[in-house]
């Protein structure tokens, strides 16, 4: 995680924010006067990435998530929670002492679009 340390900033009359600060940061302010912008004086927008999205933690390797979803797509749905467990990513998960059931369901969830059917045959 990146660190921002603002110090004495002024920031007026802009268009849009006044200071805006996007992603996963941990930002110390120490004296920031905004005023006279359109949009908000401090807009912070923390971002998740899609990993964290689904439930899965942000290290998650995305090529274990690729695997599941690969097996998903070629299965019967009532497979879906046995394909998750003995997965490597499950396995994995589990080790870590997380819950399956909420990720098992967005990972089904995701398997089951079209669109990622395509991307994920594609890639296959």
């Amino acid at each position: 995680m990146s660190k921002i340390v603002m110090t004495n900033c002024t920031s007026l009359n802009n268009g849009g924010d006044g200071v805006r600060i996007e992603g996963n940061v941990d930002i110390e302010i120490d004296g920031l006067h905004t005023a006279g912008n359109d949009g908000h004086g401090l807009n912070i927008i923390e971002t998740r990435s899609i990993l964290q999205s689904i439930g899965l933690p942000e290290d998650t390797d995305p090529r274990l998530v690729f695997e599941v979803l690969s097996m998903l797509v070629a299965s019967q749905p009532e497979q879906n929670n046995e394909i998750v467990t003995r997965s490597r990513l499950g396995q994995q998960l589990r080790k870590l002492g997380l819950d399956l059931t909420t990720i098992t369901a967005n990972l089904v969830t995701i398997a089951s679009s079209p669109t990622a059917q395509r991307v994920i045959q594609s890639l296959s």
